[in-house]
Parts: structure tokens; C-alpha cells; sequence
């Protein structure tokens, strides 16, 4: 299926590591495949071997001035390159500006902005940060008719009473889905899983609830 009669705009300009970055490169393989997309993406992955032939990629690089004042002037200058009307705009963790395309898709990548930081082992400036971008996306709801999240656990942080389209889109790959589908006979063991690397997964109380669930 081509889909080069419809112009889509991805936002992956904050992504550059783990979960985030392995969905952005599954995007970026199956719309260069179907017709091609244009991607915002973060410069930190330009050394990346990404073979695209028929996706456009704008590299962007932010400062944290920018992103506490959610300034995205560069989808303006985007949008003049691209020349035409945009008919998808998805923005991953970014809260939606405007009306960038005819429909607007925000991604919640991250829970912590829309929940309380007690007992998450966040350092202080990194819980205010967090805060301020739950107040920019709460802001900027009106901007997105579509809403999606990881989990029907994230997805049940937005407002009951916003009438968007929610949806749930986990990060995966079609590897992993064929491998869950599988009837295969495991022994299960006492195990626990923490997804991530980042202090934010909070190891010592992660392996306390596990020491409950026992």
C-alpha cells in the first residue's frame, strides 16, 4: 500500500535512546517501504545507518530554553519546505502547538509528567522539569484529536471528559508480537523485569514490590 498521496509529519525530535528510538527506526522501515513519510528527528542519531529513500528527515536540535517554553518555531520552517498541507501530524512526548495538520496525534511517551514524583528517586530540578511538561501537555490537549499511550494504565491518565480518539500503541516490534503468540510450554520463575536503563526506573523499589508480589 502507497501512501505517498498523504503528507504525514513525525515528531521524533526528543528521541534519541531506548523504547522511543526503536519505534522511531520501525516507523522510519515500513514508511520508506509504503510510499515515504517526513520525519522531525533529534541530531543525536544523524550518524545513525538509516537507509532512506523515500522518507525526508529534518534533524533538530533543541536547548532546554526551547523546550520549557515548548517553542517549535521550526514546524513552521518545516512546513514551508514541505510546501503542501499536512494531513498527519504525530508528536512523540511533545505536546501538539497548534494545529500543525489537518489531524494532530500525541503520543504520551512518559507518565511521569502526568503523575505525582514522591518515591520515584527524581532529583529535584528533574521533577520540576517533569512537572512543567505535564502543564504544557495538559495545555495543549485541545491542539491533538487523537490521544495515545504505551498502556491502558497511561492512557487512563488523560482527562475522562476530552472527546479525542484514544488509542493504545505499545513499543514492539513484530519479532516480539509472533513471539507472544506462540503456545510454548515455559517453566515460570520467580522473575522481574525492569524495562530501561534510566534511574528513573527506580531499581530498589522496583525489587521491593517484587519481593511483595512473592
Amino acid at each position: 500500500m502507497l501512501i505517498d498521496a498523504i503528507i504525514i509529519l513525525f515528531n521524533f525530535s526528543s528521541t534519541f535512546t531506548g523504547g522511543g528510538l526503536k519505534r522511531l527506526i520501525a516507523y522510519l522501515e515500513w514508511f520508506d517501504n509504503n510510499g515515504g513519510a517526513h520525519f522531525i528527528v533529534n541530531h543525536r542519531i544523524k550518524d545513525l545507518p538509516l537507509d532512506n529513500k523515500n522518507n525526508t528527515l529534518y534533524y533538530i536540535d533543541s536547548s532546554k530554553i526551547q523546550k520549557a517554553l515548548n517553542n517549535q518555531n521550526y514546524l513552521v520552517d518545516i512546513a514551508r519546505q514541505i510546501g503542501t498541507d499536512i494531513d498527519l501530524y504525530y508528536s512523540y512526548g511533545i505536546p501538539v502547538p497548534y494545529k500543525v495538520g489537518k489531524v494532530n496525534w500525541f503520543h504520551l511517551s512518559n507518565v511521569l509528567p502526568l503523575i505525582e514524583h514522591s518515591g520515584h528517586g527524581l532529583h529535584l530540578l528533574r521533577s520540576i522539569e517533569l512537572k512543567w511538561l505535564g502543564v504544557l501537555i495538559r495545555r495543549n490537549y485541545k491542539n491533538a484529536e487523537v490521544l495515545s499511550a504505551e498502556s491502558n494504565y497511561s492512557l487512563s491518565l488523560f482527562p475522562s471528559n476530552l472527546h479525542h480518539n484514544l488509542v493504545v500503541s505499545p513499543n514492539g516490534s513484530d519479532k516480539e508480537i509472533k513471539l507472544f503468540e506462540q503456545s510454548i510450554d515455559l517453566k515460570i520463575n520467580d522473575i522481574a523485569v525492569i524495562v530501561g536503563t534510566w534511574f528513573k526506573k527506580d531499581l530498589d523499589n522496583s525489587y521491593n514490590i517484587f519481593l511483595e508480589l512473592q
